[in-house]
């Protein structure tokens, strides 16, 4: 997994004298819908010498850690200065990356110069030495904040009219740059628009190896489960900073970093299980059919330079529905349940400085209600039924222009698991059986990594924290 953190500003590869500064402040929340969309963001992006858009550039050799460069005349190079990047693409046939760990046998130019010599009046010896990840930025504070507002209590279309309404105000304020939006900042878990959920079940007949996906459940199986209603949504808002400073040294570095997801989910379990005999296993499977593919929350710009594209925050998120169960009986067992669970969580995870990355999660006003709960047995049993949803996120910034690609994503994987516990058991010469249900919410970032790739070449490929893991009762 790839963190969030640096790769936004890598993104100054073309010299000139256009100012690279940024200054964006942007607070629009939609009259009727509630929807606010807030980014404040300013810095400055150092220059960098891109020589692939440097006219007048006849031929460049590499060797060692020096650029030798062939120029048409003698005005082509006199502005370029010690401490700027100097990059190119592959079309040189010159090797030099003096990033640590890239390998050398790639084509490009990836390097900083540390003297530059003009030996004649059409050539021009560059002495270049290592690369740090932030050599081209020079400062940066950006905080963007979104919440959807009562969006979703309006129509499919109503909701895409408030949506135009915000991107055009974004567009306006930000320079002619179009805000892609989706429908909704909302997930759905097997629901469409009405919340109505599509049904499923697993079964397992006495002669079967294998269970089998099904809602018919016939007198020859000896398990069957049946999901009638399984469903839900969550509501989410979203708010990112990332603050990079100079410091003592003149070198940029991170000094603040948050991601941070909330979520209003409501969510709705309605099954039926019954088992025809005595029988132990464990199911665990994921359910095919209700696969969400990556789908976009919104992007939006954080900064805007001049003569270069906008850099762009992206949200997506993938989803896909998971089936445990844990059965132990002596005899025939009949399990029905219908629960409705509601509340708020909180998942951030942030990278101060020198410190290592770190997370917390915050759930609140959780309730749950039940209309329907029934257990039918005569021996001793245990059956554990969970049925939930897991998302990933992924959290890009990217920049893309001509063949590069700045790409730097750090997934977070959270399931919120609803468990129905069922148990039954002689205690003294009566007969006790229980029914409980907890939900636990579990939220992961695996190992946070910043790769960039500009003309084939791989740039940067760095770890930058290892995984963070959160478990939390709800």
């Amino acid at each position: 997994m790839r963190l969030v953190v640096l790769g936004l500003f890598l993104l100054p590869l073309v010299s000139g004298l256009q100012s690279h500064h940024f200054d964006h402040n942007v607070d629009v929340k939609h009259p009727e819908s509630g929807e606010h969309v807030k980014l404040r963001s300013k810095g400055r992006l150092s220059e960098a010498i891109d020589l692939d858009r440097v006219q007048g550039i006849k031929r460049v050799i590499c060797e060692d850690q020096k650029i030798l460069i062939a120029v048409e005349h003698k005005g082509v190079g006199r502005e370029w200065k010690k401490g700027q990047v100097v990059m190119g693409s592959p079309k040189w046939d010159c090797r030099l990356n003096t990033l640590p760990g890239s390998p050398s046998a790639q084509r490009g130019v990836y390097a900083k110069i540390k003297e530059i010599f003009f030996p004649t009046e059409t050539g021009v010896v560059l002495h270049t030495q290592t690369v740090r990840a932030f050599d081209v930025i020079d400062e940066a504070d950006i905080k963007f904040q979104y919440t959807p507002g009562n969006s979703e209590s309006h129509s499919t279309e109503t909701r895409r009219r408030h949506r135009r309404y915000i991107a055009n105000v974004l567009s306006e304020l930000l320079g002619n740059i179009t805000w892609q939006y989706s429908d909704s900042t909302s997930i759905p878990w097997n629901s469409d628009d009405s919340g109505t959920g599509e049904s499923f079940g697993l079964a397992i007949g006495s002669n079967d190896t294998e269970y089998r996906f099904t809602e018919n459940v016939t007198d020859n199986d000896v398990m069957g489960f049946v999901c009638e209603d399984c469903s839900g949504i969550s509501h989410m808002s979203y708010e990112f900073d990332l603050v990079i400073k100079k410091n003592a040294m003149n070198e940029p570095e991170i000094h603040r970093y948050l991601n941070k997801l909330e979520s209003n989910t409501k969510m709705k379990l309605k099954t039926t299980f019954k088992t025809s005999k005595d029988l132990k296993l464990a199911v665990h499977k994921e359910i095919d059919t209700m696969h969400v593919p990556p789908t976009m929350l919104f992007s939006v710009p954080l900064a805007h330079v001049r003569n270069l594209p906008p850099v762009m925050l992206t949200v997506k998120y993938t989803g896909a529905t998971h089936v445990d169960l844990q059965v132990d009986t002596r005899d025939a067992v009949s399990i029905e349940t219908d629960i409705e669970l509601g509340g708020n969580y909180s998942f951030a995870h942030e990278y101060r400085g020198t410190s290592s990355l770190g997370g917390d999660v915050v759930p609140h006003n959780w309730t749950s209600s039940t209309h329907r709960n029934t257990v039918n047995t005569d021996k001793d049993m245990s059956v554990n039924i969970s049925v939930y949803q897991q998302i990933l996120f992924n959290t890009t910034i990217g920049w893309f222009a001509r063949d590069m690609e700045i790409d730097f994503s750090p997934p977070v994987k959270y399931s919120l698991k609803p468990a129905i516990r069922s148990k039954s058991t002689i205690e003294d010469v009566k007969r006790c059986t229980t029914k409980t249900a907890d939900l636990a919410g579990n939220f992961n970032v695996t190992e946070a990594r910043l790769t960039v790739e500009a003309f084939g070449v791989s740039i940067w490929n760095t770890l930058i924290s290892q995984r963070v893991q959160q478990n939390s009762k709800l």
